[in-house]
């Protein structure tokens, strides 16, 4: 889960031909691919930017700069080495379009923290990206390892946020709210009390209350209190078998 709130509704009101990719400076990100994407974009439109946001780990801010100077695009690129919440904020708020190349993902956590912010995403074809947008429908699946097709893809989306970019901002953020920690922890506790046996259940289509011994007195005596008639059965394996293949036990 994320905390939706840090960067909700954040992303610009308007459509701004500037991308954003935040995460940790590391390989598998393929922060290059990202700049080639950039690269191609600005082969058609040179007003198109893009910034870079996160910690070094494997590659550092120098490493990404001679990256950016390789390509010539040094005047395009903002490049912001480990931003504070609201540094991070502050640069979503410049920025239209999330993206993200990376090659391997547990669960996409900048991608939905994206999403809270109102930004559509383009992200790679990987099976963390494939689960969010197919739950989501808040972007794309791009081929970042061809620059052609993942510019073509932003470009695309840019396109449909000029025409409908407060249905597609809206939509971005009402989806990352399934994945909102109040959501997460209600989902959590639930399979919790599931699986410790804490909440009614139905067994072979027979309707099981899970009362420890106290709480099963408790609504033994109020039910003697009311008059009200109550049959008792241990819901153990021979009482569910025999009641689930019995009509005249039911």
């Amino acid at each position: 889960g994320i905390d939706t709130s840090k960067f909700q509704g954040a992303a610009s009101h308007r459509p701004q031909k500037t991308l954003i990719t935040w995460s940790r400076w590391t390989k598998h990100k393929c922060l290059g691919d990202v700049l080639n994407l950039l690269d191609i974009l600005r082969d058609h439109d040179p007003e198109w930017k893009l910034i870079v946001a996160g910690s070094p780990s494997e590659l550092s801010a120098r490493d990404l700069d001679r990256e950016v100077h390789q390509r010539g695009l040094t005047e395009a690129v903002e490049i912001i080495e480990r931003p504070s919440d609201a540094e991070l904020r502050q640069a979503i708020t410049r920025a239209s379009i999330f993206v993200s190349a990376s090659q391997f993902e547990g669960f996409g956590i900048a991608a939905v923290e994206a999403m809270s912010a109102g930004l559509p995403v383009v992200l790679s074809d990987i099976d963390a990206h494939r689960h969010l947008i197919a739950e989501s429908s808040a972007g794309l699946l791009a081929d970042f390892s061809n620059p052609d097709d993942s510019a073509a893809k932003t470009a695309d989306l840019f396109r449909r946020l000029e025409d409908q970019s407060c249905r597609l901002n809206a939509k971005a953020i009402s989806r990352s709210c399934s994945w909102d920690w109040p959501t997460i922890g209600a989902q959590t506790l639930d399979l919790y009390f599931s699986a410790a046996g804490l909440t009614p259940r139905n067994i072979l289509g027979i309707d099981v209350a899970p009362l420890k011994r106290d709480r099963a007195i408790e609504e033994l005596d109020a039910r003697v209190e009311r008059g009200q008639n109550t049959r008792v059965a241990f819901a153990n394996a021979h009482t569910l078998n025999t009641v689930h293949d019995s009509l005249e036990v039911k």
